[in-house]
This record gives structure tokens, C-alpha cells and sequence, in this order.
């Protein structure tokens, strides 16, 4: 009968050691590749937006636009739309008031003077960042049409060229839409009756 002496150690074959160190270091690139994934993540999401205060101004001559309708800019790489609202647009503001989500912007973006029922400076004129609050996607002109919106003729306004949220002739949106808040309005001045300086008097 064998001895305890007579025991030998068994060293690992060599193949099954080389399986272990690349068992090793595959976790251990998992473990690094998702430790980065985790940094770049948080980088871009904890990352300090330019404040709009730092955009550069835009100058922009409104004078000629024609009542009822709306232009659209480019203000230091991001959408701007302006309307300028005719009477019977103004009066529509009004018309589904009981059917918007947030009627009076306590959830929205929009600088302190902004904080009315036209969402402006001035009644005539309506300035927004032209990009849906729901996937950041493109926002169109919807003119006013027979076809009925909750009930009633459309009576103009705006639409999110990806899910079809719907906003008001000032950017509101409308209730049980993918988009819960309405269209933020960029800090902008009026130093003279037709001009509109995109990023000052914030």
C-alpha cells in the first residue's frame, strides 16, 4: 500500500493553465470595457451644457414676414421657428385652452417675460426652439384646416415630425400626446418693432 510519502503532486496540464489566463483576462476585459462604457456614459450625461447665455447673438430683420405665418433659423446649430401671428391666430389661442397639458407653462422652458398666455414678448410674435419636447425630433408648420382636432377645426399650429405630438399656435402642447411639455422658448430681445436678437435680453 502506498504511503503518504509516496504521494506525487499533479501539475496542472499545460493546456488547461491557458485556458484559466484567458478565462482571466476575458473577464477582466469585460470588466474594463464596461467600466468604460459606465465613464463615458456618465460624462456625457453629467457634462456641462453651454448655457444659452453663451450662444453666440443672432440679428434677425423681421419686417417683412407676412402675417400668419412662420420662418424658420438656425441659431448656433439648433431649429428656431418664428410665427407672426396674425389677429385670427391671436384670438385662437383661446379656442382649445381646456385640451392643453400645461396651459400656463409651469412645466416648460421659456424665459421669465415669456411666461404668458402668447409665451412672447410681444402678442404678434412667437419664438421657439424648433424641436419636439418628446424625442428632440423636428417641428413642422400645421396650418389651419377643416379637418377636426378634438372635436373642432384645427385651427393651426405645430406637429413633431416623429410621434405627431401636437402644439398650439404657441408652442402648448396638447394633452395625452407622446410630448408632455410644451416648445421652449430661447432667451431673445426686441430692440426695435422688427428685429428679433436670438440669445440676448435672457
Amino acid at each position: 500500500m502506498d504511503s503518504f510519502n509516496d504521494l506525487t503532486v499533479i501539475e496542472p496540464a499545460v493546456d488547461e493553465l491557458r485556458r484559466i489566463r484567458l478565462r482571466v483576462a476575458l473577464k477582466l476585459m469585460l470588466l474594463l470595457g464596461a467600466g468604460l462604457l459606465v465613464y463615458a456614459f456618465g460624462a456625457s450625461f453629467f457634462s456641462t451644457q453651454p448655457s444659452e447665455k453663451t450662444y453666440r447673438t443672432l440679428r434677425l430683420s423681421v419686417g417683412n414676414q407676412v402675417p400668419g405665418t412662420v420662418e424658420w433659423y438656425n441659431w448656433n446649430g439648433r431649429p428656431v421657428l418664428i410665427l407672426r401671428r396674425s389677429e385670427e391666430q391671436l384670438a385662437a389661442l383661446d379656442y382649445l385652452q381646456t385640451e392643453l397639458q400645461d396651459a400656463v407653462s409651469k412645466r416648460s422652458r421659456q424665459p421669465e417675460y415669456a411666461v404668458n398666455e402668447h409665451r412672447s414678448r410681444e402678442p404678434e410674435w412667437f419664438v421657439a426652439i424648433a424641436s419636439g419636447t418628446d424625442l428632440n425630433c423636428a417641428i413642422v408648420w400645421k396650418e389651419a384646416e377643416a379637418e377636426l382636432f378634438r372635436g373642432k377645426p384645427w385651427p393651426g399650429g405645430f406637429s413633431d415630425s416623429c410621434r405627431g405630438a401636437r402644439y398650439d399656435l404657441a408652442g402648448r402642447v396638447f394633452t395625452d400626446q407622446h410630448a408632455k411639455k410644451n416648445l421652449s422658448v430661447p432667451p431673445y430681445s426686441m430692440p426695435e418693432p422688427d428685429i428679433i436678437v436670438l440669445g440676448a435680453g435672457g
